[in-house]
């Protein structure tokens, strides 16, 4: 059926419990925007659901908001060049990860403006601790045996690294950052051995010279009583 209502419809508006609401309607400047609410009747809390904002074909964009009553913070957002945006808070403050128009991985944050408690790490440490870290391939019990998978427990990570929110899940922030640093901390090691190999190939080198000088001037001793 059809319902049409200026400034919306609303949909058990007037519930006999009198708790919660679901509203349809567009924006409050008649906007390109059409917006579910799903409303708690006492304090106005509730999830806006929202789709417009597209000028071309398929190009709409689609959105989930956290809602205060007068306030709204963006959680998700698919917006309409494909880009995708889901925050980890209800405030809109720039925390979570996004996914570039045609990308095909997240991108996390990692602004140095919104971190703190910044410290240097051991790589060599980290080297040593990532070697010992056990790797395996296996499964996830819900997927079954035949798609297989492969990385460290996250009980052993946590043990070696100590860092993420918990002992069961592994942050592809910290996966990356212990390869990274374990990247780094081979470097070093491999230019130390590097660097002594060179000094021993100097010092050898130095040592095959002083004989070549000595060979040279016992010949010419040689020589030279040979000729008288």
């Amino acid at each position: 059926f059809l319902v049409r209502a200026r400034g919306g419809v609303g949909i058990n508006a007037a519930p006999p419990v009198g708790s919660v609401e679901l509203t349809l309607q567009s924006d409050a400047d008649d906007g390109d925007f059409a917006n579910l609410w799903l409303k708690q009747r006492a304090n106005a809390n509730g999830i806006l659901l929202s789709v417009g904002d597209g000028a071309g074909a398929n190009d709409a964009g689609f959105y989930i908001d956290h809602y205060s009553g007068s306030a709204q913070a963006r959680r998700l957002e698919l917006a309409g060049s494909g880009a995708v945006t889901i925050r980890s808070n209800i405030t809109q403050a720039n925390t979570g990860v996004t996914m570039a128009a045609n990308a095909g991985a997240w991108s996390s944050l990692s602004d140095r403006r919104l971190k703190t408690a910044i410290e240097a790490v051991d790589a060599g440490a980290i080297l040593d601790r990532l070697l010992a870290t056990p790797i395996a391939t296996w499964s996830y019990a819900a997927q079954g045996t035949a798609v297989r998978h492969i990385g460290p427990m996250a009980q052993d990570f946590a043990a070696a690294f100590g860092v993420g929110e918990n002992d069961t899940t592994i942050s592809t922030v910290d996966a990356d950052g212990v390869a990274l640093a374990a990247i780094q901390g081979l470097h070093a090691r491999l230019a130390a051995q590097q660097a002594r190999a060179d000094a021993r190939i100097a010092a050898l080198e130095a040592q095959n010279a002083q004989l070549v000088a000595a060979v040279s001037a016992l010949r010419e001793q040689l020589e030279g009583r040979g000729g008288r």
